[in-house]
Protein backbone atom coordinates (compact mmCIF):
# COMPACT_ATOMS: atom_id res chain seq x y z
CA UNK A 1 0.00 0.00 0.00
CA UNK A 2 1.24 3.09 -1.13
CA UNK A 3 1.01 6.53 0.93
CA UNK A 4 -2.58 7.04 -0.93
CA UNK A 5 -4.36 4.43 -0.33
CA UNK A 6 -6.78 5.85 -1.80
CA UNK A 7 -5.41 6.07 -5.18
CA UNK A 8 -4.47 2.04 -4.71
CA UNK A 9 -8.27 1.11 -4.32
CA UNK A 10 -9.20 3.05 -7.66
CA UNK A 11 -6.45 1.63 -9.49
CA UNK A 12 -7.50 -2.13 -7.91
CA UNK A 13 -11.12 -1.31 -8.46
CA UNK A 14 -10.76 0.32 -12.36
CA UNK A 15 -8.10 -3.03 -12.98
CA UNK A 16 -10.65 -5.58 -11.53
CA UNK A 17 -13.55 -4.41 -13.71
CA UNK A 18 -11.59 -3.51 -16.40
CA UNK A 19 -11.09 -7.66 -16.53
CA UNK A 20 -15.01 -8.44 -15.52
CA UNK A 21 -17.30 -10.01 -18.16
CA UNK A 22 -19.93 -7.68 -17.17
CA UNK A 23 -21.44 -5.96 -14.14
CA UNK A 24 -20.08 -6.06 -11.12
CA UNK A 25 -21.74 -5.64 -7.23
CA UNK A 26 -19.80 -3.83 -4.33
CA UNK A 27 -19.64 -7.11 -3.41
CA UNK A 28 -17.91 -8.99 -5.77
CA UNK A 29 -15.62 -6.27 -6.11
CA UNK A 30 -14.68 -6.32 -2.65
CA UNK A 31 -14.04 -10.20 -2.98
CA UNK A 32 -11.77 -9.74 -6.48
CA UNK A 33 -9.50 -6.80 -5.12
CA UNK A 34 -9.74 -7.69 -1.12
CA UNK A 35 -11.22 -4.37 -0.18
CA UNK A 36 -13.50 -3.84 2.46
CA UNK A 37 -17.20 -3.21 1.11
CA UNK A 38 -17.40 0.45 2.53
CA UNK A 39 -14.62 1.62 0.95
CA UNK A 40 -15.85 0.31 -2.27
CA UNK A 41 -18.64 2.06 -2.15
CA UNK A 42 -17.26 5.76 -1.35
CA UNK A 43 -14.46 4.73 -4.55
CA UNK A 44 -16.94 3.73 -6.95
CA UNK A 45 -19.14 6.69 -5.70
CA UNK A 46 -16.08 8.72 -7.19
CA UNK A 47 -15.68 6.87 -9.97
CA UNK A 48 -19.22 7.17 -11.48
CA UNK A 49 -19.39 10.77 -10.93
CA UNK A 50 -16.19 11.72 -12.89
CA UNK A 51 -17.70 9.45 -15.76
CA UNK A 52 -14.88 6.52 -15.25
CA UNK A 53 -17.57 4.27 -14.11
CA UNK A 54 -21.18 3.56 -14.94
CA UNK A 55 -23.71 2.55 -12.39
CA UNK A 56 -26.80 0.38 -13.40
CA UNK A 57 -29.08 -0.21 -10.27
CA UNK A 58 -27.07 -1.67 -7.96
CA UNK A 59 -24.25 -3.02 -9.95
CA UNK A 60 -20.95 -1.39 -11.78
CA UNK A 61 -18.98 -1.01 -15.06
CA UNK A 62 -16.52 0.46 -16.94
CA UNK A 63 -17.12 3.31 -19.34
CA UNK A 64 -14.97 4.05 -22.27
CA UNK A 65 -12.92 7.17 -20.38
CA UNK A 66 -10.04 5.00 -19.51
CA UNK A 67 -9.40 4.01 -22.67
CA UNK A 68 -10.42 7.59 -24.56
CA UNK A 69 -7.82 8.64 -21.43
CA UNK A 70 -5.34 6.19 -22.21
CA UNK A 71 -5.30 6.77 -26.27
CA UNK A 72 -4.48 10.09 -25.55
CA UNK A 73 -1.30 9.23 -23.97
CA UNK A 74 -0.52 6.74 -26.12
CA UNK A 75 -0.70 9.01 -28.86
CA UNK A 76 2.26 10.94 -27.35
CA UNK A 77 4.31 8.11 -26.71
CA UNK A 78 6.45 6.51 -29.00
CA UNK A 79 8.82 4.31 -29.00
CA UNK A 80 12.18 6.66 -28.82
CA UNK A 81 10.15 9.00 -26.53
CA UNK A 82 9.15 6.06 -23.49
CA UNK A 83 13.13 4.55 -24.57
CA UNK A 84 15.12 7.51 -24.12
CA UNK A 85 15.30 8.01 -20.28
CA UNK A 86 15.61 4.11 -19.91
CA UNK A 87 18.38 4.12 -22.33
CA UNK A 88 20.02 7.09 -20.08
CA UNK A 89 19.63 5.01 -16.85
CA UNK A 90 21.22 1.76 -18.38
CA UNK A 91 24.25 3.62 -19.44
CA UNK A 92 24.44 5.21 -15.66
CA UNK A 93 24.04 1.40 -14.54
CA UNK A 94 26.28 0.13 -16.66
CA UNK A 95 28.94 2.23 -18.21
CA UNK A 96 28.80 1.00 -21.43
CA UNK A 97 27.66 1.66 -24.64
CA UNK A 98 24.49 1.92 -24.76
CA UNK A 99 21.82 1.80 -27.44
CA UNK A 100 18.44 1.31 -28.78
CA UNK A 101 17.16 0.43 -31.86
CA UNK A 102 14.48 -0.17 -34.86
CA UNK A 103 14.02 -2.41 -37.71
CA UNK A 104 14.43 -0.22 -40.72
CA UNK A 105 15.48 -1.55 -44.88
CA UNK A 106 16.15 -4.69 -43.54
CA UNK A 107 18.67 -3.31 -40.84
CA UNK A 108 18.66 -2.35 -37.51
CA UNK A 109 18.49 1.88 -37.43
CA UNK A 110 20.06 3.05 -34.32
CA UNK A 111 17.42 5.83 -32.52
CA UNK A 112 19.73 6.45 -29.60
CA UNK A 113 23.62 6.02 -28.56
CA UNK A 114 25.64 6.62 -25.31
CA UNK A 115 29.69 5.78 -25.30
CA UNK A 116 31.22 3.82 -22.98
CA UNK A 117 33.31 5.71 -20.50
CA UNK A 118 35.86 3.16 -20.90
CA UNK A 119 39.24 3.99 -22.66
CA UNK A 120 37.91 1.53 -25.40
CA UNK A 121 34.73 2.24 -26.69
CA UNK A 122 32.86 0.15 -29.11
CA UNK A 123 31.73 2.84 -31.84
CA UNK A 124 27.89 3.34 -32.76
CA UNK A 125 25.99 6.46 -33.83
CA UNK A 126 22.59 7.51 -34.13
CA UNK A 127 21.26 7.04 -37.65
CA UNK A 128 23.93 4.20 -38.17
CA UNK A 129 22.73 1.10 -39.75
CA UNK A 130 23.62 -2.39 -38.80
CA UNK A 131 23.08 -5.90 -40.10
CA UNK A 132 20.77 -8.04 -38.93
CA UNK A 133 22.22 -11.91 -39.03
CA UNK A 134 25.24 -11.21 -36.82
CA UNK A 135 24.68 -8.19 -34.39
CA UNK A 136 22.79 -8.81 -31.21
CA UNK A 137 20.37 -6.00 -31.99
CA UNK A 138 19.90 -7.45 -35.16
CA UNK A 139 19.18 -10.89 -34.40
CA UNK A 140 16.42 -9.73 -31.98
CA UNK A 141 14.69 -8.08 -34.51
CA UNK A 142 14.96 -10.71 -37.14
CA UNK A 143 13.62 -13.50 -34.29
CA UNK A 144 10.45 -11.57 -33.28
CA UNK A 145 9.87 -10.23 -37.07
CA UNK A 146 7.23 -12.72 -38.66
CA UNK A 147 8.33 -15.82 -40.64
CA UNK A 148 8.01 -14.29 -43.99
CA UNK A 149 9.77 -11.79 -43.50
CA UNK A 150 12.59 -14.08 -41.78
CA UNK A 151 12.59 -15.98 -44.70
CA UNK A 152 12.95 -13.45 -47.52
CA UNK A 153 16.03 -11.99 -46.01
CA UNK A 154 17.94 -15.37 -45.99
CA UNK A 155 17.25 -15.95 -49.01
CA UNK A 156 17.73 -12.82 -50.31
CA UNK A 157 20.40 -10.94 -48.29
CA UNK A 158 22.43 -13.97 -47.18
CA UNK A 159 21.27 -16.36 -49.64
CA UNK A 160 21.28 -19.21 -47.69
CA UNK A 161 20.43 -22.91 -48.51
CA UNK A 162 17.54 -24.04 -46.87
CA UNK A 163 19.54 -26.18 -44.58
CA UNK A 164 21.31 -22.81 -43.72
CA UNK A 165 17.95 -21.31 -43.10
CA UNK A 166 17.22 -24.10 -40.81
CA UNK A 167 19.80 -23.79 -38.42
CA UNK A 168 19.34 -19.66 -38.37
CA UNK A 169 15.79 -20.58 -37.26
CA UNK A 170 17.51 -22.47 -34.33
CA UNK A 171 19.32 -20.05 -33.49
CA UNK A 172 16.26 -17.08 -33.64
CA UNK A 173 14.15 -19.57 -31.65
CA UNK A 174 16.54 -19.41 -28.64
CA UNK A 175 16.81 -15.84 -28.84
CA UNK A 176 12.74 -15.80 -28.36
CA UNK A 177 13.22 -18.35 -25.59
CA UNK A 178 16.13 -16.38 -23.90
CA UNK A 179 14.33 -12.82 -24.39
CA UNK A 180 18.04 -11.88 -25.46
CA UNK A 181 20.30 -12.25 -27.90
CA UNK A 182 23.96 -12.02 -27.63
CA UNK A 183 27.13 -11.61 -30.59
CA UNK A 184 30.85 -12.43 -29.70
CA UNK A 185 32.96 -10.66 -32.40
CA UNK A 186 30.79 -11.54 -35.02
CA UNK A 187 29.96 -7.50 -35.96
CA UNK A 188 33.95 -6.95 -35.50
CA UNK A 189 36.97 -8.05 -33.60
CA UNK A 190 36.82 -7.49 -30.15
CA UNK A 191 33.14 -6.47 -29.90
CA UNK A 192 30.63 -7.97 -27.44
CA UNK A 193 26.85 -7.47 -27.36
CA UNK A 194 23.62 -8.51 -25.36
CA UNK A 195 20.49 -7.05 -26.52
CA UNK A 196 17.09 -7.93 -25.63
CA UNK A 197 13.30 -7.04 -27.81
CA UNK A 198 10.90 -4.09 -26.48
CA UNK A 199 7.27 -4.75 -27.10
CA UNK A 200 4.11 -2.21 -28.06
CA UNK A 201 0.08 -2.74 -26.40
CA UNK A 202 -0.20 -5.48 -28.85
CA UNK A 203 2.39 -7.39 -28.44
CA UNK A 204 4.88 -6.68 -31.62
CA UNK A 205 8.59 -5.89 -31.09
CA UNK A 206 8.72 -1.81 -32.13
CA UNK A 207 12.40 -1.93 -31.26
CA UNK A 208 15.60 -3.38 -29.39
CA UNK A 209 17.67 -1.91 -26.59
CA UNK A 210 21.33 -3.65 -25.47
CA UNK A 211 24.75 -3.08 -24.37
CA UNK A 212 27.95 -3.09 -26.13
CA UNK A 213 31.98 -3.76 -25.20
CA UNK A 214 34.95 -5.01 -25.48
CA UNK A 215 36.21 -8.32 -25.37
CA UNK A 216 39.19 -6.98 -23.43
CA UNK A 217 36.80 -5.98 -20.39
CA UNK A 218 34.88 -9.51 -20.76
CA UNK A 219 33.61 -12.34 -21.79
CA UNK A 220 30.46 -13.12 -23.09
CA UNK A 221 29.40 -15.48 -19.86
CA UNK A 222 30.65 -12.37 -17.61
CA UNK A 223 28.64 -9.61 -19.89
CA UNK A 224 25.35 -11.64 -19.47
CA UNK A 225 26.51 -12.32 -15.66
CA UNK A 226 26.88 -8.46 -15.33
CA UNK A 227 24.78 -6.49 -17.95
CA UNK A 228 22.12 -9.45 -19.23
CA UNK A 229 19.38 -8.87 -16.49
CA UNK A 230 19.78 -5.06 -17.15
CA UNK A 231 19.11 -5.17 -20.96
CA UNK A 232 16.35 -7.12 -20.35
CA UNK A 233 14.74 -5.31 -17.31
CA UNK A 234 15.26 -2.41 -19.40
CA UNK A 235 13.38 -3.28 -22.32
CA UNK A 236 11.00 -4.55 -20.27
CA UNK A 237 10.56 -1.25 -18.62
CA UNK A 238 9.97 0.05 -22.02
CA UNK A 239 7.75 -2.38 -22.53
CA UNK A 240 5.33 -1.38 -20.33
CA UNK A 241 5.81 2.11 -20.53
CA UNK A 242 4.14 1.14 -24.25
CA UNK A 243 1.19 -0.67 -22.77
CA UNK A 244 2.74 -4.13 -23.31
CA UNK A 245 1.43 -7.08 -21.17
CA UNK A 246 4.11 -8.40 -18.97
CA UNK A 247 6.50 -10.83 -20.79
Amino acid sequence: MSEAPAADYAISILETLSQAPGLMGISDISRETGINKNAVSRVLGSLTASGWVFQDGVKYQLTLKPFRVASAALGRTTFYSAAQPVLTRLWEETGESCYIGILKNDAVLYLGHIDSTRDLKIAGRVGGSYPLANTAPGRVLLAYADEAYRARYMREHLGYSEAECGRMEEKLAAVRAEGRATDVEEYGPGIICVAAPVFDMSGQVVGTIGVSTSTVYCTEQELLANQGQKVIAAAREISEKLGAQPQ
